[in-house]
């Protein structure tokens, strides 16, 4: 439940923060500047010969902060169906509509060419890889579409080594804080995974400028333990449960 990539971590702060790791010997492989919590994320690669928690311990003290974590991986929850490619993606964006509530959704890609949701899905946007559109997310902007909404969308997602999606707290964090930069009302999280500081200072920042934040809240019962986004403070958290009925004769 606390999958992580391998060889790199993530710290939160400026360009002095990267300028003092790169000094002192790391490489940093990303600097992503996040508008809305007005602070980057530096993606730092783990060095020949170390280990991640060491080099995470070593880096909080050259750069002077806390905010130094793994880049952990999130999963979807559901079925592998869920997972699929869809062939009609679009591009990056597609037709914008006029009126209506405007919904973030941070999930897979969403097909724009699929039933309900043709000129619907107002903006589109890719941040763990090419935009891709696949039935989870899909489903997800279908179901918010049918309540007359506009679906703006971020795909935080890429394929693992086996295929299957993935997203990391960097990519969610980045696609949380492109929607909360946009002024989108309402943002939901249909992602489940471990506890992020990263993850964690961006959805607070959305919260704190108006940002209602729903999150699933996973599909393991009440005896798992706390999955987040969902579990953050003054985020919504949402699941569901079957209920089967016998009826004796």
């Amino acid at each position: 439940g606390r999958e992580r990539r391998r060889g790199e971590f993530l710290v939160r702060g400026g360009r002095e923060v990267a300028d003092a790791l790169r000094s002192a010997g790391f490489r940093t492989l990303s600097s992503r500047h996040l508008s809305n919590l007005n602070a980057s994320v530096v993606r730092v690669e783990v060095r020949a010969g170390s280990t991640m928690d060491a080099d995470i311990a070593f880096a909080r003290r050259i750069a002077g902060t806390d905010d130094a974590e793994p880049n952990y991986v999130f999963r979807l929850s559901g079925a592998a169906t869920s997972f699929a490619v869809l062939a009609s993606a679009p591009a990056q964006t597609t037709a914008t509509t006029d009126g209506g509530v405007r919904v973030g959704v941070v999930d897979t890609g969403a097909d724009g060419q699929a039933p309900t949701l043709r000129d619907r899905i107002a903006a589109a946007r890719g941040f763990g890889g090419p935009y891709t559109a696949r039935a989870h997310g899909t489903y997800v902007a279908q179901i918010l579409a049918r309540e007359n909404v506009r679906v703006e969308v971020a795909d935080v997602f890429q394929a693992d080594a086996q295929g299957a999606p993935v997203a990391t707290a960097e990519s969610i964090a980045r696609g949380i804080d492109w929607l909360a930069a946009r002024r989108i009302p309402v943002v939901n999280v249909s992602i489940t995974g471990p506890n992020s500081g990263v993850l964690s200072a961006v959805v607070a920042r959305a919260i704190e400028r108006g940002t209602v934040v729903v999150a699933a809240a996973g599909n393991d019962g009440p005896a798992a333990p706390p999955v987040y986004p969902a579990a953050f403070a003054n985020v919504v958290g949402v699941t569901a449960m079957a209920v089967m009925v016998v009826v004796a004769w």
